[in-house]
């Protein structure tokens, strides 16, 4: 199907320009994370054009990216980083290579339901998903500063339902036809 691993990043949208990289490094000067990361944006660019998918997908760092697009709005190429950080989620998502980032799996797998279910994010939600994934405990830790944020109108105890479900629904399902998750 795909010649090699760069061959697939490139088949997703966003991933059509990683061989235009000129490894210039701006994508991880710019990055609010990268002193985080072992493999920085620059390197996973480096590690996908050296087709190391294993390495890339069971790395911590594409879970670090804080989607802020910085990244994408520097490089002078016009590379989507952040596309690319989406579709090595997805990836390492569909292959089932986060086994030994438990907390990570429940979170990702938290918010994909509660987005599949509800057609958007709730804070509350998420975290009683999350913590019964791992551990419920943590409930109590997040209980007092749960309850300030509903006082204080900044998360919602019921979930707000959105308008025209079905339409989300259909294009969920229209995403996995086409190879999403």
């Amino acid at each position: 199907m795909y010649k090699d691993f760069t061959d697939e990043i490139m088949s997703y949208p966003g991933g059509e320009k990683i061989m235009a990289c000129m490894q210039c490094g701006t994508c991880t000067g710019s990055c609010p994370t990268s002193h985080a990361m072992q493999y920085t944006p620059r390197r996973l660019i480096s590690l996908i054009r050296a087709n190391q998918r294993e390495t890339v997908l069971k790395s911590l760092d594409i879970w670090k990216c804080a989607s802020c697009y910085t990244c994408t709005a520097r490089c002078p190429r016009g590379i989507k980083f952040t596309d690319i950080m989406y579709i090595l989620k997805t990836l390492a998502w569909k292959d089932q290579l986060m086994e030994e980032n438990k907390d990570i799996t429940a979170f990702y797998s938290a918010f994909q339901d509660l987005i599949a279910k509800r057609g958007r994010m709730n804070e509350s939600e998420l975290v009683l998903k999350y913590s019964l994934k791992t551990n419920p405990a943590k409930l109590l830790e997040f209980g007092p500063l749960g309850m300030k944020m509903v006082l204080k109108g900044r998360a919602a105890i019921i979930p707000p339902s959105i308008r025209n479900q079905k339409q989300v629904q259909k294009i969920l399902e229209l995403a996995k036809e086409r190879g999403g998750e």
